[in-house]
Formats: C-alpha cells, sequence, structure tokens
C-alpha cells in the first residue's frame, strides 16, 4: 500500500532533482524520479489542477495527516481500515 496526498498543483514543486513522467494511459500522468524508479506522483485530466503525491517520498511524510480514505472498493480483502477517518468508494464524496 502507498499513502497518496492530493493538492492543487500550484501547492507542489519539485525541491529536488527532476522529475521524470509517464504517460501510461489515456489522460493519466505518472511521475517518478529520474534516478532510482520511484514512483512520486500521479496526475488525470479529469482533476484538472491536481495531482496526488506519495506521501513516503517527502522529507518528513508525519507532517501530513489523513482526512479520509478514497478508493476503498479497490482495497484488498484483509485490509482493515480502523482509524475512524470517512471511507469512500472512490473518490471523496462519493
Amino acid at each position: 500500500m502507498v499513502p497518496w496526498g492530493t493538492f492543487t498543483d500550484v501547492q507542489f514543486a519539485v525541491t529536488r532533482g527532476n522529475l521524470a513522467v509517464h504517460h501510461s494511459s489515456p489522460g493519466v500522468s505518472r511521475g517518478f524520479c529520474r534516478n532510482c524508479g520511484s514512483s512520486l506522483t500521479y496526475a488525470h485530466e479529469q482533476r484538472p489542477g491536481e495531482i496526488d503525491l506519495t506521501l513516503a517520498t517527502l522529507d518528513d511524510p508525519e507532517a501530513l495527516r489523513p482526512a479520509c480514505h478514497i478508493w476503498v472498493c479497490d482495497k484488498l480483502s484483509w485490509v482493515v481500515i480502523t482509524d475512524g477517518l470517512p471511507q469512500f468508494e472512490t473518490v471523496s464524496g462519493t
């Protein structure tokens, strides 16, 4: 599992290195580290102005607390979410 955070694209900046981008499917761009290949970002043209970031790649991943769980419909059957945060089958609010 990988925790992701969603930000506006104006809130996001690469501060070290260069983001490589792969267009993995129609409308989807995935960013990764050119040096090590770590997955870093996800952007979809159906959500203009937003970018998702893998939180574990932040210098201080503990600095951001989740507000909800999205795409719960895709979780593995043995994953149990018990933190009391709102859960959504797909994107937040649906």
